[in-house]
């Protein structure tokens, strides 16, 4: 109805590559995409909820064919490129199974059409402006200033040393894209202010609603089941998923201090976030080396609602 080129998709007859979607997501490997055929098209239409739920079956390929070819004719807008990724051919039927992929970048366009703004100028009119928050935009800053106080990146070596990487992100498929899963820039102090906002039932510490508390609610509702749910329970145990943000729904199997429905996120460099608000509490973290330690996040929650 919105993004004609996704109503009709190919669907590939291989298992899906798990091992290819846990690196993805950890930051292990960024862009990789296992091997597929094409058989057909999906029984189903993608559907908003399946964005949200990364269960629509999409990849994280960066490099695709469609993708290159797109970029290749000089046409680099967020709705152009989010078009390419439509000619992905899908790895399971809608629903079934949870791979994280560019769901959140095809949202990302969604909000494009239906507010008629560029993505970037729709967050920072209702979200970044609202909570006050700014160091927050799209892209590497282009001022001196602010590019003065981003801090190195790094990735840890077979030796397990570290090495410094570039401050460019290769998510940033052109100067005119705006990735919804992966394109922000921002601050600790920033950050903070958008979790207290979540936690604290949409409002931000400025007095401004962002959200409704109805739509915090269906947001860490957990919204995988069967396989989907085993997906994702492979990658963070105890945890389902919610609308584009893990959800807690079992401490025995987590090992964890925190309550059930608290929810968040993490970064492929170690950043992390965390929304309490039965508790009105958040966290953010962050760090910026590849291939960190996942247990130094459990040992921050457990730190955190140990003291409580």
């Amino acid at each position: 109805m919105y993004l004609p080129e996704f109503e009709k998709m190919k669907i590939s007859d291989s298992a899906i590559d798990a091992d290819t979607m846990s690196k993805i997501a950890t930051g292990k490997t960024m862009g990789a995409n296992a091997q597929i055929n094409e058989s057909g098209y999906a029984k189903n239409p993608i559907l908003i909820k399946h964005l949200f739920s990364m269960t629509a079956g999409l990849d994280y390929n960066l490099e695709s064919e469609s993708i290159r070819k797109t970029l290749s004719e000089g046409r680099t807008s967020t709705r152009e490129l989010v078009g390419a990724i439509s000619e992905t051919v899908l790895a399971f039927e809608q629903g079934t199974r949870f791979r994280y992929s560019l769901c959140h970048d095809v949202l990302g366009a969604l909000i494009e059409v239906w507010s008629g703004q560029k993505f970037g100028e729709y967050m920072k009119e209702n979200i970044f402006d609202k909570l006050g928050m700014k160091d927050t935009s799209f892209g590497k800053p282009k001022d001196e200033k602010r590019l003065s106080r981003m801090p190195a990146r790094y990735i840890y070596n077979e030796k397990r040393m570290p090495e410094r990487l570039s401050l460019d992100c290769e998510y940033n498929l052109s100067e005119e894209y705006e990735s919804g899963g992966a394109g922000l820039v921002s601050s600790t102090e920033d950050y903070i202010l958008f979790l207290d906002a979540l936690a604290n039932g949409g409002v931000g510490k400025t007095g401004e609603r962002i959200l409704s508390e109805s739509s915090i609610e269906l947001m860490r509702t957990n919204h995988l089941s069967g396989e989907a749910l085993a997906d994702f329970d492979d990658w963070q145990t105890g945890y389902g998923y919610g609308l584009g943000v893990r959800t807690h729904i079992n401490p025995e199997k987590s090992g964890l201090l925190t309550p059930i429905g608290e929810f968040g996120w993490g970064g492929a460099a170690g950043a992390f976030a965390l929304a309490d608000p039965g508790n009105k509490l958040s966290l953010a973290f962050f760090e910026h080396i590849h291939g960190e330690t996942p247990r130094l996040r459990s040992c921050l929650r457990n730190a955190l609602y140990g003291c409580l």
